[in-house]
């Protein structure tokens, strides 16, 4: 069985969904394995204001490659803040890690939508990179 580890730059969020009454509030991105949610790490409370947040925080993931032949892991981005009601979810995001590894280029950066309630207008920016070690 050959393992290997998976490196995530979560980098920027554009366009996120936010009214003005939430413009200020801290963003910070969950990241994990969908199957494994022992397997979240968490960004910082990103830079920027209003619709745009910046992160550039890196989070790896071990994982054997044969589960990701047969397309079972996915990699899910959760955009939340906590607020005074709780947490605050302002959008999800996933891809399949065997995409990334399918189409894996040395720091390969990657957009994908954000959604919220089934409406998509968000993007979020990460690089990308597999090697045999974490």
């Amino acid at each position: 069985m050959q393992f290997r580890c998976l490196e995530i730059n979560v980098m920027s969020a554009h366009h996120l969904n936010v009214d003005d009454h939430f413009r200020t509030m801290a963003v910070y991105a969950v990241v994990s394995i969908e199957s494994d949610h022992t397997s979240a790490q968490r960004t910082p409370i990103g830079t920027g204001r209003g619709s745009n947040r910046q992160w550039n925080h890196t989070v790896k993931f071990n994982f054997d490659e044969a589960t990701v032949r047969r397309d079972l892991l996915t990699v899910a981005f959760c955009l939340k803040s906590d607020c005074e009601i709780g947490v605050l979810e302002i959008g999800a995001a996933k891809v399949s890690v065997k995409e990334l590894l399918d189409n894996d280029h040395r720091n390969a950066i990657k957009a994908v939508p954000i959604s919220l309630y089934g409406i998509t207008k968000d993007m979020l920016n990460f690089k990308y990179k597999f090697s045999d070690t974490c």
